[in-house]
């Protein structure tokens, strides 16, 4: 059974659900704006790492074979960077196709 979590945007007042997971950020379905995410950085491996719009997973990183990847709208993008940084370079990735 999914775990469910209700958030609340704090820019357009949205009040929506969203599936937890053990690394992921969460997008307001009706703003765009980030509102909640979750990382196990420092903890343990940061992969998968899942990037939502309301409860619709966009986008994940993931890692195979030493390189990280970014999977979205059927294509799989290799990233540059390792760990945390590669998070950071797939959310820039996502960011832009808006």
């Amino acid at each position: 059974m999914e775990r469910k979590r209700k958030v609340h945007c704090n820019v357009c007042n949205k009040e929506f659900e969203y599936t937890l997971r053990a690394n992921f950020t969460i997008y307001c379905p009706k703003c765009r704006h980030q509102v909640h995410n979750e990382c196990e950085y420092g903890y343990g491996p940061v992969t998968p790492y899942y990037f939502c719009i309301g409860d619709e997973v966009i986008g994940k990183v993931d890692l195979d074979r030493n390189q990280y990847t970014l999977l979205f709208e059927n294509k799989i993008i290799k990233l540059k960077h390792t760990y945390y940084e590669a998070i950071k370079e797939a959310e820039h990735i996502l960011c832009q196709q808006d």
